[in-house]
């Protein structure tokens, strides 16, 4: 089993079931023409080597057999896992649609607690994309604020006119990382700030939708950094 500060790989056949029970939600990420498609689920039955989950996807033909499918569970015990997963059938049962995926034989898993939110203050652009994942001139901000930050989301501040439900792309740059870095969002509250005497007009709290390894692994060096930077701030100041 590897291991890291934040993260290890499971392969125990017991602990992938615990974390595989029926009705346990379940987001799905699937790249469709150099895009990222993603949707909420639920597992709705566990069975051998197979688990049926159902489609959160409106166009059946985006979900082919032997398409990966990557998958992320929030689960309870302070922890999030992560797995890719390959498409064996799509099915239909009373109207609604249904796929079938391999068991996973091993699984990522990210010590939530680890990595908690950090309080910043750094410029990034930030694009609200529509049903089709495409941008309109109006709808990007070049110069909004990130107030706080987490692997799995961030407090935004912008002018943008957002709905909770509405997805976007976070473009930052991190001193952890080589380049910009794209985070696909979906929005999860909105605070009007307008009239307020404030330079921006909402406040958003977004969950970050799809990240890849290199990307977490910036996130997370970055957070660690952040906080290793303010103990060491604290300690002096006892001093």
């Amino acid at each position: 089993m590897m291991e890291s500060l934040y993260s290890s790989e499971i392969t125990n056949t017991s602990i992938i079931e615990g974390y595989l029970l029926e009705q346990t939600a379940i987001f799905i990420n699937i790249e469709v023409n150099y895009t990222i498609k993603a949707g909420k689920s639920i597992i709705v039955e566990n069975n051998g080597d197979v688990v049926s989950v159902s489609n959160p996807f409106n166009d059946n033909e985006v979900i082919d057999p032997d398409k990966i499918l990557n998958i992320k569970i929030y689960s309870a015990d302070c922890y999030y896992v992560n797995f890719a997963s390959k498409v064996i059938s799509i099915f239909t049962e009373n109207t609604k649609s249904f796929i079938k995926i391999a068991k996973p034989v091993k699984i990522i898993r990210y010590q939530r607690r680890s990595s908690f939110r950090v309080f910043i203050d750094i410029n990034a652009a930030f694009t609200l994309q529509n049903k089709d994942g495409e941008s309109k001139k109006e709808n990007i901000d070049q110069n909004i604020h990130i107030f706080d930050l987490s692997v799995g989301g961030a407090l935004l501040a912008g002018n943008i006119d957002c709905n909770i439900g509405d997805k976007g792309v976070i473009i930052i740059s991190l001193p952890t990382s080589s380049g910009p870095i794209s985070l696909q969002c979906e929005i999860q509250r909105v605070y009007k700030m307008a009239g307020l005497g404030v330079n921006f007009d909402y406040i958003y709290g977004t969950r970050f939708l799809s990240t890849d390894d290199l990307t977490e692994k910036s996130l997370f060096k970055f957070i660690n950094k952040v906080q290793v930077e303010e103990k060491a701030r604290q300690f002096n100041e006892k001093e």
